[in-house]
């Protein structure tokens, strides 16, 4: 308790030289609790990342997959898109309480799975074995992304978890599964980042001159035109915030505004777009799940002379780089998941531990007795805390993740909110019409606690960068490309 002016300058100067900072230690401990809980999550993440590799290792083994050229290649790329899609396969769905259920995985997929796994493996033990293996982490894995989303819905209110229910079934796969390697790969200098190849982009320059010829007929876009176009979108390619239930899940980019002749926008929307045009506007932001899934495009041409046709939505998650490995998605799926639950739980019960110091405080005869509350929701009642604001002990909490990067919301713009009468939303401190106030050392750490992350910032890059992929590459690096590993395989083979 720091309460009198000599304890409040002690406590300043002690902040610098110990570990919690200008954090209380109520609040230190909910961080600390916040930061176990997410290293928790990933090291289950890789563990069972790490033993998924060893099952496709041992009916792929890659110094096999290596020497083999291309056969086995193709068929081990194919095997991991496979297992994919089987792992994001099945109903999500969330009961009247809250609570998250991935159900059980496409019987069809299994199914196909188990017959490749015979296909590849030596043996039927074998076989056998790895399908025992595979399937049963792939469910543990399920079953904790269910849990993890299942500690946040249990904090719905009634009303929330209505809303909810009425789209999450297939949107909380998608969100999970949403994982591309333009947002991830990012090197520290421009020429080290994300390259698409050479045929994705080729790709997607026939895409854009094929939609431009249809929109302008007897008119042809050049290659240099169409690349201008694909660098466009490339450059404009970004993540939805947070996890909401009206928005795509998809990789947001910006288009020209005639390819909304291969979008399923309805015609109002598009006549919209029609008028901007006029206006000399132009350009469109639209997700890859606005694009109409029957559109097509011409990629090249068969042996038969037949056109060769690629779905549009697939060719552009060629061109960002969608990933379709299950190791990487068990990695990128939990560090979501876990970033989005764990702040957001973080922001409630710190609010709720206050409003519990606040009880305190006020039944209190001596206040400098007990601990002073962490935060005020106004200037009048931090006053009465902390006393005047001229002392400047106090100030105002700076807006926290402002563009709602990890919010969580149905979509229709009911409010998430926590009990008691501090409460304001599971990110209180995101509002600029609602501000916080608090002690000068405690707003101080809640903004540096990183939980805050932001597209535009270096925090934010350097956190994705160096923190979530490297999560799912660190293990390729120990496994798929190490020497060790190769000869291993190549002599028990």
């Amino acid at each position: 308790v720091a309460n009198s002016g000599i304890d409040r300058w002690i406590d300043k100067v002690a902040e610098k030289f110990r570990a919690r900072s200008g954090w209380t230690p109520e609040g230190f401990a909910i961080k600390r609790g916040m930061t176990g809980a997410m290293g928790s999550d990933t090291n289950v993440a890789r563990t069972l990342s790490r033993e998924m590799e060893v099952d496709i290792d041992r009916i792929f083994p890659p110094m096999k997959t290596m020497f083999d050229k291309q056969p086995l290649t193709k068929e081990r790329k194919k095997f991991l898109q496979l297992v994919n899609d089987t792992l994001l396969s099945g109903k999500s769905e969330m009961d009247d309480l809250g609570k998250t259920v991935m159900g059980d995985m496409e019987p069809k997929k299994l199914a196909e799975l188990r017959a490749q796994i015979r296909k590849f493996a030596a043996n039927a033990d074998e076989a056998q074995e790895v399908i025992n293996s595979m399937i049963g982490g792939m469910g543990t894995v399920r079953k904790k992304w269910g849990d993890l989303f299942a500690e946040l819905g249990g904090t719905l209110g009634k009303e929330e978890i209505a809303e909810f229910k009425a789209l999450f079934s297939g949107k909380f796969n998608d969100y999970i599964g949403a994982t591309y390697d333009i947002f991830q790969n990012k090197g520290w200098m421009w020429w080290n980042g994300y390259r698409p190849a050479a045929e994705a982009i080729r790709n997607a320059r026939k895409m854009f001159q094929q939609s431009y010829e249809a929109a302008n007929p007897g008119k042809i876009m050049g290659d240099l035109e169409a690349d201008g176009l694909v660098q466009q979108a490339l450059d404009s390619a970004v993540m939805p915030k947070g996890f909401r239930m009206d928005k795509p899940s998809d990789a947001l980019f910006n288009v020209p505004d005639f390819f909304v002749n291969r979008t399923s926008l309805d015609d109002a929307v598009k006549k919209s777009l029609g008028s901007q045009r006029r206006k000399g506007l132009g350009e469109v932001t639209l997700s890859i799940g606005n694009i109409d899934k029957n559109s097509m495009t011409v990629i090249g041409k068969g042996a038969d002379g037949k056109d060769i046709l690629r779905p549009t939505r697939e060719v552009f998650n060629e061109l960002f780089g969608k990933t379709s490995n299950p190791m990487q998605t068990i990695i990128g799926g939990m560090a979501k998941l876990s970033l989005i639950t764990r702040r957001n739980l973080f922001y409630k019960d710190l609010m709720a531990k206050n409003d519990e110091i606040v009880a305190a405080w006020r039944a209190a005869p001596d206040k400098t007795k007990v601990a002073a509350p962490m935060f005020a929701r106004s200037r009048a009642e931090a006053s009465q805390y902390w006393g005047s604001p001229d002392k400047k002990t106090w100030r105002e909490i700076q807006v926290l993740d402002p563009a709602k990067t990890l919010e969580v919301s149905p979509g229709s713009g009911v409010k998430i909110a926590t009990s008691g009468p501090q409460s304001g939303g599971l990110n209180p401190f995101g509002n600029v019409e609602t501000p916080y106030f608090a002690r000068t050392g405690i707003a101080d750490a809640l903004e540096k606690t990183g939980t805050t992350i932001t597209d535009a910032g270096t925090l934010g890059r350097l956190y994705h960068s160096l923190v979530l992929y490297p999560k799912a590459t660190s293990q390729i690096a120990k496994t798929i490309l190490s020497p060790v590993t190769h000869m291993r395989n190549f002599f028990s083979a």
